[in-house]
């Protein structure tokens, strides 16, 4: 059985400035929590792990920031990590991702584009992110999959359509459509907008 972490909106760098003298030791949790994140999916035996979307607060983010990030990444070296940029994080010209810092990582794909990418146990299908107020369904990417064998993952950064307080197309950005699962024949669509959080399947 595939085994995987799936987790999203860190916000690195994320200054905290309304939180007074907290914002500090708030910054540092963050950091930290990105080693319980990668340890528990070790302990878990989780096959990988997604990160999917606002890692990073912002593309401008301390090279001293990325360096934690890096270095703990780099205390994992044998759980493959899958990221796909989100709307804090956006890909671009400017996009954090792209600096060579990331090629010291080697356990560690950016999913860039919509094309499908084979991992333990499963397919993923990225949906992209090129724009912080895009209107499009996010999930119109992803292929009908239901006559293909195996497992496949939707891996999305948006706000959910119908949940309260999105109610429809016009009130959101980044939208997610629900009823994608059943249009493609996906087995998981992962992940609407909502803070910091992390689940093991």
């Amino acid at each position: 059985m595939t085994r995987f972490v799936r987790t999203s909106d860190w916000q690195i760098g994320m200054k905290g400035g309304g939180l007074g003298e907290a914002g500090p030791i708030v910054r540092e949790t963050r950091i930290g929590s990105i080693r319980n994140v990668l340890k528990a999916a070790q302990d878990q035996n989780a096959d990988f792990v997604l990160l999917c979307g606002d890692i990073f607060e912002h593309n401008m983010v301390s090279q001293e920031e990325v360096k934690k990030v890096i270095a703990i990444f780099n205390q994992y070296p044998d759980m493959p990590l899958y990221l796909l940029p989100g709307n804090h994080d956006i890909l671009g010209a400017d996009c954090v991702y792209n600096r060579a810092i990331f090629q010291q990582v080697n356990h560690l794909t950016i999913l860039r584009t919509s094309d499908s990418v084979e991992v333990s146990g499963a397919t993923l299908y990225p949906c992209t992110v090129f724009s912080k107020s895009a209107t499009h369904d996010l999930t119109g990417t992803i292929p009908i999959v239901r006559e293909v064998d195996g497992i496949h993952i939707g891996v999305a950064h948006g706000s959910l359509v119908g949940k309260s307080p999105i109610r429809n197309w016009e009130d959101t950005d980044l939208p997610i459509d629900p009823s994608c699962v059943g249009r493609t024949g996906i087995d998981l669509n992962l992940s609407p907008l909502s803070g910091p959080k992390s689940e093991i399947s």
